[in-house]
């Protein structure tokens, strides 16, 4: 990253707002917000990218999907072609919610998904009961 063949991004889709002249799903996403980082390899730092801090009373309500994604130099997030190592540029990815209601997820009200032992902001609770393995002995 220090040498310049990495570029660094995080790519947003937030939930797309619906209003009487769109015929827009409840789960429709808006085009992505790219947002490059600067790389950060100051010696007293375990993060490498960091985000300036954001006034989320001007968010609308919704589940917002983030992935931190490496480029080649001057690569585009949205190509696939263009990540570093192809599929391995996608680094991570989490889910955000922003309400001001109780959301059924989070029933100790911690502000966190309570079945997310991955800490990836999305539910582990798979909607299909019969995909989980069984063994036998």
């Amino acid at each position: 990253m220090s040498s310049g063949e990495v570029a660094a991004s995080v790519v947003i889709f937030s939930p797309a707002s619906t209003d009487s002249s769109a015929a827009l799903t409840v789960n429709a996403l808006t085009d992505a917000v790219i947002v490059p980082l600067n790389v950060d390899l100051s010696a007293d730092t375990f993060k490498l990218y960091e985000l300036d801090a954001v006034d989320i009373s001007t968010l609308p309500v919704g589940t917002y999907q983030l992935g931190l994604i490496l480029t080649k130099p001057e690569g585009n997030p949205l190509v696939i072609n263009d990540w570093y190592r192809g599929l391995l540029g996608l680094v991570d990815i989490v889910g955000l919610t922003i309400t001001d209601k109780a959301v059924e997820f989070d029933q100790d009200g911690d502000g966190l998904v309570d079945d997310d032992a991955d800490g990836d902001g999305f539910s582990d609770e798979s909607d299909d009961d019969t995909s989980s393995a069984t063994t036998s002995s």
